[in-house]
């Protein structure tokens, strides 16, 4: 479904906010950048294909994203958060 939005929403400066946010929150960094670098405009719409600009922008948003701890786990199983143990003797 996501992927689906991510598709039909305008590729623009305006809309960068809504690619990286709740419309795409399931989808990791890499799904998305890799979606867009192969996005091709349908004929007859005056979309123009995605520049390398655009998609720096788009990157440097989703990074901020995943430091902010938004990121979905591709699986959707939380990271395990173990702590280092010593030896027994």
């Amino acid at each position: 479904m996501q992927v689906c939005l991510l598709l039909q929403i305008p590729k623009s400066e305006r809309n960068i906010d809504d690619l990286c946010g709740e419309m795409s929150d399931r989808l990791g960094r890499r799904q998305i950048l890799a979606i867009l670098k192969n996005f091709t405009p349908s004929d007859g719409f005056s979309e123009d294909y995605i520049d390398e600009v655009f998609l720096k922008r788009v990157d440097d948003k989703l990074m901020q994203r995943d430091v902010n701890g938004r990121e979905v786990s591709g699986c959707g199983v939380e990271p395990i958060r173990a702590r280092l143990m010593s030896a027994c003797n």
